[in-house]
């Protein structure tokens, strides 16, 4: 049974992270269609350099985690504050907890933005030494 609950959660985290990868991205500003794309720069630089890869993947570990952290606000947010409505009984406390929580959305997107275009301008970088290196 335990190794059932294991599959299910390790599929629904796949799935949400997905979905939350894809709603951000919708929200993303960049600059006009990037060539080459991000995901084809990741491949040259993971084929040609070991070193800068695990740089490069330990950099998206970290966007993925903001990304989630804000999936996870914008769920827990409403939650709470309902929550707070039927077990308190007062919705004064229930608009405290919708202000920090909004708060809190804007300030985790803020910083997952800020750490999504730390790592394109590192992809950036490195997928223009390797194929700087591969031209020479």
């Amino acid at each position: 049974m335990t190794l059932l609950v294991v599959a299910l959660a390790y599929v629904l985290g796949i799935l949400a992270d997905r979905a939350a990868d894809t709603l951000f991205e919708a929200f993303a500003r960049d600059e006009p269609e990037a060539t080459p794309k991000p995901s084809w720069k990741r491949m040259t630089v993971m084929h040609s350099s070991d070193g800068m890869s695990r740089f490069l993947e330990y950099q998206r570990s970290r966007r993925r985690i903001a990304r989630a952290t804000v999936a996870n606000l914008v769920i827990a947010g409403p939650v709470a504050a309902a929550y707070v409505v039927v077990r308190a009984d007062n919705g004064a406390w229930a608009l405290g907890v919708l202000a920090c929580w909004v708060a809190l959305v804007l300030a985790a997107y803020s910083i997952a933005t800020q750490i999504r275009h730390a790592w394109l301008k590192r992809l950036a970088d490195a997928y223009e030494i390797v194929t700087r290196e591969c031209s020479a």
